[in-house]
């Protein structure tokens, strides 16, 4: 097996330097998104929309970033490339960005940013599967190392935004987004050919795509597939109450005072949030050192056994809150608990959605590796609305009857990637 010659460019020891640029690339253009997610209602509200119509828009430019990934895929696939997709949407998220400084073409500027966003993110995290050998082991940490970077980003846009914005106006900090996302551009364009010089060395492994499915017959590969989808939208859809039933159960039960030097400070039930991809961030080095001793070879019941694994923390993490809510009753639970239980969802979150992304690019063909990629995106979209519909429930039952639910929907969603990992036979290398 031919792997790629390691750089001095690459900032991950072991690993390709095509990685190092997508990774940067991602990196710059989650800090424009979120920081624009993260503003955007209160740039609404500036405009004179109602809060109502101001989280509707918010709410629907979301979830159709995520839709339209299918159809960016398809045209990266069969029309543009990956390579030109990338650059194509970079610029056309920068030129959203700018363009929504202009109230008077607010929307016409955010369906840009969706439509763009559509044709950039699948054809971006396509390409670190295409900088690896199908069985290299090291493609695993590379999906977890590129989920770690763009956490970092997630982690400083709303902090950076949102002063920005509180000092000079939210136009500044869309402003900045704009800004960011043309920087993104610019990595991707000068960097690129580090991606593309990886992708000549590695050797031509299309000879794998009739052996890459369960026992290699179409019928095996998409009855693997529909497991796969359905444990994810089910992980998806108990991981979404983190943003909704979680994040209302932080602000209404749980004591979040602190005392310090004889005062009592109360933590904002928001700074929870960060929660999640500071742990993704934080983690993500061990997870990688542990996986680079495990691992000799990609294998994809072990990495259905990993989003099992992950799932099941998934479940542990929300088998805390319903103990928690049990425990306090119509009282105020202790803040470990939620503390503990958001520690467990994002370690959850690393082995299954990084994993689940990478075993999608192997199970890919060559020709649809991007379209693939658009599937996992199209699968947390679904598991969020599920989420969402679930949400509309939580004023009717008491919040441990709530979260019990949730813990059986993320066991549940281990027990199907089991199942997919007992249905997948070892298929021998090419």
């Amino acid at each position: 097996m031919r792997t790629a010659r390691p750089s001095a460019l690459s900032l991950f020891p072991g690993h390709p330097p095509g990685l190092t640029i997508i990774v940067l690339t991602g990196l710059w253009e989650v800090f424009a998104l979120f920081g624009m997610r993260t503003i955007l209602v209160f740039y609404l509200l500036e405009l004179g929309y109602g809060a109502g119509r101001a989280i509707e828009i918010y709410s629907l430019s979301t979830a159709a970033a995520f839709a339209v990934t299918l159809l960016g895929a398809v045209l990266a696939d069969r029309v543009l490339g990956v390579r030109r997709a990338v650059v194509i949407g970079a610029l056309g998220m920068a030129a959203g960005h700018l363009l929504l400084i202009w109230p008077s073409v607010l929307f016409p500027a955010l369906g840009l940013i969706v439509l763009a966003n559509g044709l950039f993110k699948p054809s971006l995290v396509s390409q670190i599967g295409t900088i690896y050998h199908r069985d290299d082991p090291r493609r695993d940490r590379a999906f977890l190392l590129y989920k770690a970077g763009c956490n970092a980003g997630a982690i400083f846009a709303p902090i950076i935004c949102g002063l920005i914005g509180q000092a000079y106006g939210w136009r500044s900090a869309i402003a900045l987004c704009g800004g960011v996302m043309c920087l993104s551009a610019l990595i991707y364009l000068f960097g690129n050919g580090l991606i593309r010089a990886v992708e000549q060395d590695r050797g031509d492994t299309t000879g794998d795509d009739a052996a890459m499915a369960a026992g290699g017959g179409q019928k095996a590969r998409w009855t693997l597939l529909v497991l796969i989808f359905v444990s994810g939208v089910l992980f998806w859809a108990a991981h979404g109450q983190q943003g909704g039933a979680v994040a209302i159960w932080a602000s209404q039960s749980v004591d979040r005072g602190i005392g310090w030097a004889g005062e009592r400070f109360t933590v904002p039930a928001a700074w929870f949030q960060s929660v999640n991809p500071i742990i993704i961030v934080l983690f993500t080095p061990l997870l990688a050192w542990i996986w680079s001793r495990r691992d000799r070879r990609a294998d994809g019941r072990h990495e259905l056994r990993k989003m099992a694994f992950g799932a099941l923390l998934l479940a542990g993490s929300f088998a805390l809150l319903v103990v928690a809510a049990g425990m306090a009753g119509q009282g105020m639970a202790a803040m470990s608990w939620l503390i503990a239980a958001l520690v467990l969802l994002a370690v959850g979150e690393l082995y299954f959605d990084a994993i689940g992304q990478a075993l999608l690019v192997r199970l890919a063909p060559s020709s649809l590796t991007t379209v693939f990629i658009s599937l996992w995106f199209l699968v947390q979209a679904l598991g969020l609305g599920i989420a969402g519909w679930l949400g509309g429930t939580w004023e009717t039952v008491s919040p441990a009857a709530y979260f019990l639910v949730v813990t059986g929907m993320a066991a549940v969603a281990a027990i199907v990637a089991m199942a997919a990992a007992a249905a997948m036979r070892e298929r021998t290398p090419s």
